[in-house]
């Protein structure tokens, strides 16, 4: 009965395990879909504010530009780094069972 029990725990775990990589996988294409949506948007950006060609327009566009990778960065860093201790997390439940 016991044998049954810790079995069903370990299938139980697992299908957890597997579930939760799946959909950290899942969540990384979505930023690598986002990143790239991101890059769309900021070259029509770059090509509008370039088109209107004036001296201001320029360094806007520069200052904008830096903001944005800026946060663009941190956002990325900070996502890297929760995936990372999840991922942290389930190799060390795995260890334990």
């Amino acid at each position: 009965m016991i044998e049954v029990r810790n079995k069903r725990y370990k299938t139980i775990q697992e299908a957890k395990r597997i579930c939760l990589n799946v959909f950290l996988n899942s969540y990384e294409v979505q930023l690598q879909e986002y990143d790239q949506q991101y890059e769309n948007e900021f070259l029509q950006l770059e090509s509008h504010l370039l088109n209107n060609i004036n001296i201001n327009g320029s360094c806007v566009y520069q200052q904008i530009q830096q903001h944005m990778n800026y946060q663009t960065n941190k956002l990325k860093r900070q996502v890297s780094m929760k995936i990372r201790s999840l991922r942290g997390i389930l190799i060390k439940n795995r260890r334990r069972s």
